[in-house]
């Protein structure tokens, strides 16, 4: 990871391992592995619309969360863990999501449904590496929207959350060899020229097209799609999720130039992006204590 936090830029290097199938072959086969990789569950995406519903309640989604007897009793342990450490012991999912905040409980559902360290409960380096920097630009994203205005802050949430899913695909069907990339890349991620050469396809390509499969819209689509896309060239949330990449940025490291300018576009001046990453350290911190006690 970058620096102490872990959650700055990927890096990223021409070094990687060759591959000796035929393009064509190559892409085709990973598209025909990735029909193999499960969408979201119909509870997580469910929690996704009552979370968008502004007449929804604690008990609505209580009653959702109820259908997985997993992920009922992740929640019950997580709300009686330490961590949170409640006056009197929670028994019901309805006091637990209002002990909780909708927030932790839409972040907890959607990390128990992503498709990364499910194999034997592991997680490898790489993969603690994209789901940090998810997480962090997630939260950096919506912080960025709460600044700014101009995109719904959970909106920009799910766009940071879910802009290298790609890569998380690409480590579940290909782990061996993405695995390697990554290490291949250290302490960063492989680029997308790399990826397409030893895999047939990057990790915006298959991100794209794994979030439409799923049934998340266009505009998430295409945040993971167009994230490396010149910013004069993107739609306002793309845009955000890019320009928030500039807040995980740690110690003395240049932000890269897509970065800089996707900031510059919304306005967002250095003096202003030194208050902000404080801000986003520290709440990521405390998701980062989350997500290690809901694991």
């Amino acid at each position: 990871m970058n620096g102490p936090s872990g959650i700055g830029r990927p890096r990223a290097t021409s070094a990687a391992p060759t591959a000796a199938a035929p393009p064509r072959d190559r892409r085709e086969e990973l598209l025909a592995a990735l029909d193999e990789v499960p969408p979201l569950g119909p509870v997580a995406l469910r929690v996704l619309e009552l979370l968008n519903d502004p007449n929804a309640s604690a008990a609505d989604l209580a009653r959702v969360v109820s259908r997985d007897q997993g992920l009922s009793a992740k929640l019950l342990r997580t709300c009686n863990s330490s961590f949170v450490s409640p006056i009197e012991p929670v028994t019901s999912l309805p006091q637990a999501v209002v002990t909780l905040g909708l927030r932790a409980v839409r972040n907890l559902v959607l990390f128990d449904a992503m498709p990364v360290g499910k194999a034997g409960g592991a997680w490898t380096e790489a993969e603690q590496r994209i789901w940090t920097h998810a997480i962090g630009s997630a939260l950096g994203s919506r912080l960025l929207a709460m600044e700014k205005g101009g995109v719904d802050p959970e909106l920009a949430f799910l766009g940071g959350l879910f802009h290298d899913l790609g890569r998380i695909l690409l480590l579940q069907v290909r782990p061996m060899t993405y695995n390697a990339l990554c290490g291949a890349a250290a302490p960063g991620l492989p680029e997308r020229l790399v990826e397409h050469e030893c895999l047939g396809a990057d990790h915006t390509e298959i991100g794209g097209a794994v979030l439409r499969r799923w049934g998340m819209g266009d505009e998430l689509a295409a945040v993971a799609e167009r994230h490396h896309n010149d910013p004069a060239s993107l739609d306002p949330l793309t845009l955000l999720v890019v320009a928030a990449e500039c807040l995980l940025e740690t110690g003395a490291e240049e932000p890269p130039p897509l970065h800089v300018a996707a900031a510059a576009r919304i306005g967002l001046v250095p003096a202003r992006q030194e208050n902000l990453r404080e801000r986003l350290h520290g709440a990521l911190q405390k998701e980062q204590e989350f997500f290690h006690l809901s694991a």
